[in-house]
């Protein structure tokens, strides 16, 4: 391989970060879907086998979902990126805007549902 081809290989500089937060709320399902389809984000309404309903965001390249589990709701996603500030406007979004929104208290990491 030439020094040319080596200098124009593809790199890999992107990160992937799982990150999970499980918390209560006096708000059903209904109601929580109601309240985060007012922003700042567009969500949708899924169902699947392994989580049953949840409602799902994508915010540049990361997944976002909220879902009831044993008695409690979670919050979890998947960053992909390679910008530090990205990710701190992301997590802080999500917890002074998303989470306060939907009535969540006693939030708490918890383990992420994707990896």
């Amino acid at each position: 391989m030439s020094s040319d081809e080596r200098n124009h290989r593809p790199t890999i500089d992107a990160v992937i970060v799982f990150r999970g937060y499980a918390f209560v709320s006096d708000l059903s399902f209904a109601d929580i879907a109601a309240v985060v389809g007012r922003g700042p984000w567009t969500w949708t309404e899924r169902d699947s086998e392994s989580l049953g309903d949840y409602l799902w965001t994508r915010v540049n390249e990361t997944n976002i979902r909220v879902f009831e589990d044993e008695g409690h709701y979670c919050l979890d996603f998947k960053f992909t990126g390679n910008d530090p500030a990205q990710f701190d406007v992301l997590v802080d979004t999500l917890l002074t805007r998303v989470l306060p929104t939907i009535g969540a208290r006693d939030v708490r990491p918890d383990r992420d549902y994707y990896s």
